[in-house]
């Protein structure tokens, strides 16, 4: 029987946009409710400065804690159990007034909590990224919006949590993630970014490994289709069909632009999008030579750090 290969088309649902705080319950959703726990499979270690005498690590999920104050026998890192999430009040001068917000901490040690809470009251984000290491970046942001937009952070910490997400992470649905960004000053948020590369419209390209219409319409989105297919195979060796969608994006419909990682990236929502026709044997040779710039990129920066060095 032959297949149907009409192209299929996904729309977005038809609702308002909401935002962080919305009496309809977005404030009370459960940020771990729908998120995908297979994706714990990958992670990114991260180690954080000395607190004290030992140095902590979180990886595959789990707080690991090493010793260094050099009394007896030097151990490794031991799986160490956090403490449950708990207000912290922070404290920090804003327009000559002494202002006071409650936090809210995820589920890490003691010991990395008052440097944590520090970094924020400092308005220091990159050392509130040591200290949220993994997705807890993300975490932090989703519980704590308020506390961030009077310290003036939100968009500099939802931009940074964003990039921080790597293609493996469990991250929350697209729903929960579109009120974050509605919740943030548009051009705060855009100056996080890089310039848009033109006026638009943007022609886009988003990989998965799914044909499921719904599951297509997703936050991130590339300009290249080597990208897109690159993060199709990425994502079907876990499980799932690569499939890559197109969709057109509005310079309006766009939260902000990076390129980071030359990746191309836009991050909005649009309104429709569909299903490419591409065999699997092309998807994987755009991976092969998307994966052939990378290596190229890599080999460059190594050469470049080598001859700064000497």
């Amino acid at each position: 029987m032959k297949r149907n290969r009409e192209n299929k088309t996904a729309k977005r649902p038809n609702h308002r946009e909401r935002t962080v705080g919305d009496t309809d319950g977005t404030k009370d959703l459960d940020p771990y409710a729908e998120w995908d726990l297979t994706n714990m499979l990958f992670s990114i270690e991260l180690a954080t400065p000395d607190v004290g005498h030992g140095s902590y690590i979180r990886r595959f999920g789990q707080w690991l804690h090493k010793d260094t104050s050099g009394h007896g026998k030097e151990t490794g890192f031991v799986p160490v159990e956090p403490s449950a999430p708990a207000p912290r009040t922070a404290s920090f001068d804003r327009d000559g007034h002494r202002v006071s917000v409650e936090l809210t901490i995820p589920c890490m040690p003691d010991p990395v909590v008052a440097p944590l809470v520090n970094a924020f009251e400092r308005g220091d984000m990159g050392a509130m990224s040591v200290w949220l290491p993994e997705n807890l970046l993300l975490e932090f942001v989703m519980h704590n919006v308020a506390a961030l937009q009077q310290r003036g952070m939100f968009e500099k910490s939802l931009v940074q949590a964003w990039k921080r997400i790597e293609p493996f992470h469990r991250v929350p649905s697209t729903d929960q993630m579109a009120a974050l960004f509605a919740s943030a000053d548009r051009q705060a948020l855009a100056a996080e970014g890089d310039p848009l590369p033109g006026p638009g419209p943007f022609t886009v390209y988003r990989g998965i490994a799914s044909r499921d219409t719904m599951r297509s319409l997703g936050l991130s989105w590339t300009a290249s289709l080597d990208v897109a297919c690159l993060f199709a195979i990425s994502h079907a060796t876990i499980a799932g069909t690569p499939s890559v969608w197109a969709a057109t994006l509005n310079a309006c419909d766009v939260r902000f632009y990076t390129n980071d990682r030359n990746e191309q990236e836009f991050v909005g929502l649009p309104a429709t999008c569909r299903r490419l026709k591409l065999r699997e044997r092309e998807i994987r040779e755009r991976t092969e030579r998307r994966r052939s710039e990378i290596r190229a990129n890599n080999d460059a920066w190594l050469g470049h750090l080598v001859s700064a060095g000497t």
